[in-house]
């Protein structure tokens, strides 16, 4: 359904699968943007939608200094990340929501991940 997926990219199947199990949606109806960089609330959504842990007490984001400039639609998926343990902020008490994550940051957040 997204114009920029292409059935023969390498990603395809995976991003069916994803989009079918709820995972994550695209941009837009029709635009998935693959190459583009995710963002930690992005990252925080995901694990959330695939461990089915999100929250609807928001008082972790207070626990940051920057935790209320988590996006609206991510609130409960970040303190439902922080929660379950999979972001834990940097050194000086901040989330960085916003912010793209690096490989390193995002390799360390599933290492924390605890199956069901």
């Amino acid at each position: 359904k997204f114009n920029d997926v292409s059935k023969d990219s390498w990603y395809y199947n995976d991003i069916a699968i994803a989009i079918e199990k709820g995972y994550i949606n695209g941009r837009s109806a029709t635009t998935f943007a693959p190459d583009d960089n995710i963002t930690r609330e992005e990252v925080a959504m995901m694990l959330t939608n695939i461990m089915n842990n999100k929250v609807d007490k928001l008082d972790k984001l207070n626990e940051f200094n920057d935790g209320n400039q988590t996006s609206d639609w991510a609130k409960s998926a970040m303190a439902g990340a922080i929660e379950a343990g999979y972001f834990i902020g940097d050194g000086q008490k901040n989330l960085n929501p916003t912010k793209n994550m690096t490989r390193a940051e995002a390799v360390s957040s599933l290492s924390r991940i605890k199956a069901k």
